[in-house]
């Protein structure tokens, strides 16, 4: 890099800035979608469904893209050799400087009549590839077909999964959202409501503007915090009108094994103090967060220890403070971590063990006495340790 010669008289300064791009160059063509996982799909969409996203290459200045409803098989060569063209000029064109700078391309194509497939889910695979047989890696888009409105009211539930008592959902979380869709095409009033376990009935929908065709619904945020995380839980769904039985999808679910998770303080501080030499004193920490263990692990995992290893508070200089810390009023050794909390375990018809340390600001102290030319900031390392209880 080379600037124009500048001359400076005596005292006199410039600046300049200088600006870089790295890239990493591959052979690989860069292929992405923007909408890979849409929902169900809508009258319109059946009718001409839009796929987008866009495109880098550095290896070539011709590119095509091609499409394949319901693959057999997904390598981006079949894809490529069986699929349908998004663009009618075949190869989609970019210049040497578009090459060379590894320029975004935007590309779209809207897919006719997905009516004629069968209802349920099915899969848009895309492939790029150059004239030197480089391919992208295969994108899909995964869609559901609606099924035809009848009569009779139905309801059909997508998210997050289809289950089945066998195959239920996994999760360690305790919040999920669920969603599917319903149809009727001739009722004015609908009800939409769910059962867990088979308890009660809840209200989810009361439906008075039926538009006859398929139409979303959602359970957001459903909390099961207090189930029995041993067993296998259900969410019936049922929908009802005024003239059929009720008709239901059911929503099957389970406890995975999780990681025990803890949330600590980004900062430790014990304030700004202003002593004389050979004055000492004994003060408390604050936290800028608390202490908080989150326990997602089945039932009966092994009990854990939270420990804690503080290395010697240093200033700028390397020098070391004159003082010691407490735990309940006795030493802490250097060489030792300090268990901060005991027997961390999973409580029962609990999804998830939350606790607090309440008592880490009451039980810790830093106690020390004021040397002649001590001043400055000291810090120390805290490490978090969760180990097995003894």
């Amino acid at each position: 890099m080379h600037t124009g010669d500048k001359t400076l008289k005596s005292g006199e300064t410039i600046a300049m800035s200088y600006q870089t791009k790295l890239i990493e160059k591959t052979d690989d063509i860069q292929l992405r979608m923007y909408n890979d996982n849409p929902d169900l799909l809508d009258e319109d969409d059946l009718k001409e469904f839009k796929v987008f996203g866009n495109w880098h290459h550095y290896e070539d200045r011709q590119v095509q893209i091609k499409y394949l409803t319901d693959s057999p098989d997904e390598s981006p060569q079949y894809v490529a050799d069986n699929g349908i063209r998004i663009s009618s000029e075949g190869f989609i064109k970019q210049t040497e400087s578009q090459q060379f700078k590894g320029v975004l391309h935007d590309w779209e194509v809207n897919i006719p009549n997905l009516k004629k497939l069968s209802p349920g889910h099915h899969k848009i695979s895309v492939v790029a590839f150059d004239s030197h047989n480089h391919y992208s890696v295969v994108k899909p888009v995964n869609i559901i077909v609606p099924g035809v409105v009848a009569d009779v009211p139905k309801i059909t539930i997508e998210k997050p999964a289809v289950t089945s008592e066998k195959n239920p959902f996994e999760t360690y979380n305790n919040l999920v959202s669920i969603e599917g869709y319903w149809s009727d095409k001739d009722s004015k009033e609908l009800d939409i409501t769910y059962s867990v376990d088979n308890g009660p009935e809840k209200n989810l929908e009361h439906i008075t503007d039926n538009k006859k065709q398929n139409t979303k619904f959602t359970l957001s945020d459903f909390n099961f915090q207090k189930l029995d995380k041993e067993k296998t839980h259900s969410i019936r769904f049922s929908i009802k009108d005024e003239t059929h039985p009720p008709q239901s999808d059911t929503f099957y679910f389970r406890h995975k094994d999780g990681p025990l998770e803890l949330i600590h303080p980004e900062k430790i501080d014990f304030g700004s103090h202003h002593l004389i030499p050979g004055q000492s004193k004994k003060i408390k920490p604050t936290l800028d967060n608390q202490l908080t263990l989150i326990d997602y692990r089945k039932l009966n995992a092994d009990p854990m220890d939270l420990s804690l290893q503080i290395s010697e508070l240093q200033n700028s200089d390397k020098r070391k403070l004159n003082y010691r810390l407490q735990w309940e009023n006795s030493p802490i050794r250097s060489d030792q971590p300090l268990i901060v909390h005991k027997k961390i375990e999973p409580k029962q018809n609990q999804w998830i063990t939350v606790t607090t340390v309440n008592d880490f600001e009451k039980k810790l102290r830093l106690k020390f006495q004021k040397r002649a030319h001590e001043t400055g900031v000291y810090k120390a390392r805290w490490t978090w340790c969760f180990t097995n209880s003894v």
